[in-house]
């Protein structure tokens, strides 16, 4: 989880008794205390005593986020002000505005005027959001449990974040000119989603095949005869053995969160050995939750990615029905995290295909699509997994699939598109459930 530190913005700068955001920061605090945020407080002052006093240390502290209090008749520009001092990704809490003193609203000119001001945050918060800055609010009380509620929402957002901008993804290519064509599109996914890309080399895997020794084979054919049912020549799981070994050695070695294997330009001997062999070599670490996708897998990948990150276990896949409205979709899928395959298990078939079959229960859906130069969408859609015997399974989806229809995309345990809506909303990204438009 993340690392919180909450602060708050008084109205006047004179030491005065404490005033509501004083108060609903020590509150927060407290609440936070049976939670598993690690939310420290970093004080509050008024406008003039916040930048001299609170925000340095915002700026210094090993913080992720910033919750800062402010009463809803607070000054827009304070607030602009304020934020842009933090430098982080802050989540304002709008308080109520009965601590104000009883000739405020007069002051104000009137109730109307009153009931403007007190709008005044949320319409900041818009317009901060729409100037990239990244800010969300919650009105509430400090001391309230669906403030709560609403805050903890934030942070589990934030920690996603986190935890998708620090994932690296190894682009591996037999191209000899290092990055393919087909990743034109990696600097939109990673301005737009933090994930950074790595070049590997396919040369560096087949070294790395060559230096596995017969003991490696032996431990790897034992992980295998645990996890995937084996219907080939002992002759063809060497060579799958090798992919496999060598496949975790470059994990390890290049710290990468997920590998995609793009199609290239090398017609070599090795070459066509390791392409034939590393779906399945790949098995073990889709299955340990690492995915790793073949061709044109570079948008899968990033969508299993976030919703792993969202807490949801996935599996690269792609539709191979006609979508049909309010009925079931045959899809094809790597082998899944093994929490989303439950107890089913993989096969390795004679032509060194892997099959798996996925438990029965709700999923989401996930693609990223980009409808126009260096525009990104998180597109998904909700439903139904429906068990079927053999590799692969029937997806009954809350509407049309039409995203999803011939395009690879990820397929995530459970229902998480009000999570997606949330992370998209952090991001500044458009996300849209299937079978609507842009413009709906």
């Amino acid at each position: 989880m993340p690392r919180i530190a909450i602060a708050g913005l008084d109205r006047h700068d004179a030491a005065v008794a404490p005033t509501g955001p004083r108060a609903a920061g020590a509150a927060l605090l407290a609440r936070f205390a049976g939670t598993s945020v690690a939310a420290a407080s970093a004080g509050a002052a008024g406008p003039a005593d916040f930048a001299r006093r609170v925000a340095p240390g915002l700026r210094r502290g090993a913080v992720d986020g910033v919750i800062l209090c402010v009463e809803s008749t607070a000054h827009p520009h304070q607030v602009r002000a304020a934020l842009r001092l933090v430098d982080k990704p802050a989540l304002l809490l709008s308080l109520p505005a009965d601590g104000a003193e009883p000739d405020d609203d007069a002051a104000a000119g009137g109730a109307a005027t009153a009931r403007r001001a007190r709008t005044s945050v949320a319409e900041l918060a818009f317009t901060l959001r729409a100037e990239r800055v990244n800010v969300d609010v919650v009105a509430g009380r400090g001391d309230c449990a669906a403030t709560l509620a609403r805050i903890l929402q934030w942070t589990d957002t934030l920690a996603a974040s986190k935890r998708l901008a620090g994932t690296d993804i190894g682009i591996l290519s037999l191209a000899a000119e290092g990055m393919p064509r087909a990743a034109a599109g990696l600097p939109v996914l990673s301005s737009a989603l933090g994930l950074r890309f790595v070049a590997l080399d396919s040369a560096d895997l087949a070294r790395r095949r060559d230096a596995v020794s017969r003991f490696r084979l032996r431990r790897k054919l034992a992980d295998f005869d645990g996890a995937v049912d084996i219907g080939c020549a002992s002759a063809a799981i060497e060579a799958v053995l090798r992919t496999a070994c060598a496949l975790d050695d470059m994990v390890w070695a290049t710290r990468c969160g997920a590998i995609v294997h793009c199609p290239g330009t090398r017609t070599g001997a090795q070459d066509a050995l390791i392409e034939r062999t590393l779906a399945a070599g790949a098995a073990l670490l889709n299955g340990r939750g690492l995915p790793v996708a073949g061709r044109g897998g570079v948008n899968a990948v990033a969508a299993r990615c976030v919703l792993e990150a969202l807490g949801a276990p996935a599996a690269c896949a792609e539709p191979v029905g006609t979508p049909i409205p309010s009925a079931t979709t045959a899809w094809a899928m790597d082998v899944p995290h093994r929490h989303l395959a439950g107890t089913h298990r993989a096969r390795l078939d004679d032509d060194l295909r892997v099959t798996q079959a996925l438990a029965a229960g709700p999923v989401t859906a996930l693609a990223l699509v980009e409808p126009a130069p260096g525009m990104l969408v998180l597109r998904f859609a909700e439903g139904v997994i429906v068990d079927r015997p053999d590799g692969r399974c029937d997806v009954a989806l809350d509407a049309p699939p039409d995203g999803f229809t011939g395009a690879r995309c990820a397929l995530g345990r459970g229902h998480a598109g009000l999570a997606i809506e949330r992370l998209a909303r952090y991001l500044n990204l458009d996300a849209l459930r299937a079978g609507r438009g842009l413009s709906d």
